[in-house]
């Protein structure tokens, strides 16, 4: 009996690993392609259509991918690369979304709390992964659904971080660190979502700023917490 639960234990520690590392690639992997992408953007953002280069606290994440710049210019190697990113790192997370729903269950918290961070937590993935999929530059229509897909991925993924948060700090095994990393990055999230949703009128620059720390911010929440599922049993 002890060899078959020493088994199921070793068995459940793979599957676990596994989850933490393809969580660890498609975060890795998006700071690379994002950062690639931004190096090789030709230039011009919304306020300007004759800058050059991809300027930090001025061109959004939507330029990258975008299938051309303001100016017109071609950005196809950037659009091929942040897209793709995009789309791997919103697949990569689901494993993870969907694991930590799992946990919390075992946990003995909430299941109707657990099974709605679950559900936004996929939403926010299929958001990425639809931002990916729909460059705001193509047509109305698909600039409406990036729209959405944007919309989608920034309110849902504060929801889920706001129930998970709950959830680790609740949770007498899980190190509260982790809370603490989560409720600041909730703070953020909360702060964005009034400019996602014109509520707060921002100028084009605090705009492209804040996008950055949102975003780079949750992935290296997860990344943080991908790491710490390792190293759970050890903390």
């Amino acid at each position: 009996m002890s060899e078959e639960s020493d088994l199921k234990d070793e068995l459940l520690k793979k599957k676990v690993n596994k989850i933490s590392y393809i969580t660890m690639f498609g975060i890795v992997q998006f700071l690379i392609l994002s950062l690639i992408a931004m190096l090789v953007y030709p230039g011009s953002h919304k306020d300007d259509l004759y800058t050059d280069g991809y300027i930090f606290n001025l061109n959004k994440f939507s330029d990258l991918g975008a299938w051309e710049t303001y100016s017109g210019e071609s950005n196809l190697i950037s659009f091929i690369i942040f897209n793709l990113g995009m789309i791997i790192v919103g697949i990569s997370l689901i494993p993870y979304v969907v694991f930590s729903a799992k946990y919390f269950i075992k946990q003995d918290m909430s299941p109707v709390l657990v099974r709605i961070g679950e559900f936004f937590g996929i939403i926010a993935c299929l958001g990425f992964i639809g931002v990916g999929l729909t460059p705001r530059d193509l047509s109305d229509l698909i600039y409406n659904l990036h729209k959405v897909a944007e919309y989608a991925a920034f309110l849902s993924i504060f929801v889920m971080s706001l129930i998970y948060m709950i959830f680790i700090y609740k949770d007498s095994d899980y190190p509260k660190k982790y809370a603490i990393i989560y409720a600041i990055c909730v703070v953020f999230q909360f702060i964005y979502l009034f400019i996602v949703f014109d509520i707060l009128k921002v100028s084009n620059e605090i705009d492209a700023i804040a996008q950055k720390i949102v975003v780079y911010f949750q992935l290296m929440v997860f990344l943080i917490q991908a790491i710490g599922i390792l190293h759970l049993d050890k903390d």
